[in-house]
């Protein structure tokens, strides 16, 4: 590849395809399917997440395409949210596995997201319960309030579109977004917040309710639920130093993700530091553990 073949190359990569979306008025919007969302104008919260790993990363996301854990999300808060609307639209089929003839058969008459087994079905009832077996969650989800709410709006500093969809905002403006999880206990969910950057959501999503109706939301609510029985749950709100922390990550995404605009550029990782590298700390650590402890095996 000559030098000006590559350098085309190179500025074909850094242009990414802009395809036409929907594009919503700035406010609030109910009965917005989740494919209609992610497909619409604005930049969500997962998107800015992808620019913090890197610009690059965050335009050469695939389109948008639920899996099947998503949609079991999907169900378990249609369950928990609009037992009405989860009774008319979903099927039950009396299989264990999807790769059954019945379910084959129900998928033909009813779209698949919303056809479970009766171990997807049970799971889902058992998150469902948990939900309502802790009372600061219930005392949530029985407030007048709406789901699946979404909002569009305008960031101020950076003139961008953004966007963001509550699972449960209630009339009096408190936020409760249900998080499936493998443990619910407070040390374990705050290595989830961290890892997942539940943080950086909880802010931009004060950010864009602030945006859109020049309001403060009043409080946002995690409710952590454990995917396995006996399906424990708990209710968490971020404190101050981490919500502090979540604001500087999304205004962080969205400077650099204005500054690859107006530039049209849009790189991966930078290339300005030391090329050397190490294991983590921690190994280093379980090796100081085990050092001078040798395994014989047991004595005959």
């Amino acid at each position: 590849m000559t030098s000006m073949q590559q350098e085309d190359w190179i500025q074909a990569q850094e242009a990414p395809i802009k395809p036409e979306r929907q594009k919503f008025a700035v406010g609030r919007h109910e009965g917005i399917s989740n494919f209609d969302y992610h497909s619409s104008e604005g930049y969500s919260n997962s998107f800015l997440a992808a620019v913090l790993r890197s610009p690059a990363h965050a335009v050469a996301r695939p389109k948008w395409k639920s899996t099947r854990n998503m949609e079991i999300g999907s169900a378990f808060h249609c369950n928990t949210l609009e037992p009405d609307l989860f009774k008319r639209d979903y099927r039950i089929v009396e299989c264990d596995a999807r790769t059954s003839s019945l379910y084959k058969q129900a998928c033909k008459d009813h779209p698949s997201a919303q056809v479970l087994t009766i171990g997807e079905h049970d799971a889902v009832k058992g998150m469902t319960a948990g939900v309502y077996r802790n009372p600061k969650l219930r005392e949530l989800v029985e407030l007048p309030g709406s789901p699946e709410v979404a909002y569009f709006a305008v960031d101020p500093d950076t003139g961008l579109s953004i966007k963001c969809k509550f699972d449960w905002l209630t009339d009096c403006g408190i936020s409760l977004d249900i998080k499936k999880t493998q443990d619910a206990r407070d040390f374990a969910f705050s290595r989830s917040i961290h890892s997942y950057m539940y943080h950086m959501q909880d802010a931009f999503y004060r950010h864009v309710y602030r945006c859109a109706t020049g309001e403060d939301l009043q409080e946002f609510y995690f409710g952590a639920v454990e995917e396995q029985k006996p399906h424990a749950s708990n209710r968490w709100r971020l404190g101050p130093e981490s919500r502090k922390k979540g604001d500087a990550l999304f205004r962080e995404a969205l400077i650099t993700l204005a500054v690859c605009l107006d530039r049209n550029e849009f790189p991966a990782y930078p290339d300005d530091g030391d090329d050397e590298i190490e294991i983590p700390a921690y190994a280093f650590e379980q090796e100081d553990e085990a050092e001078g402890e040798v395994n014989f095996g047991v004595a005959q």
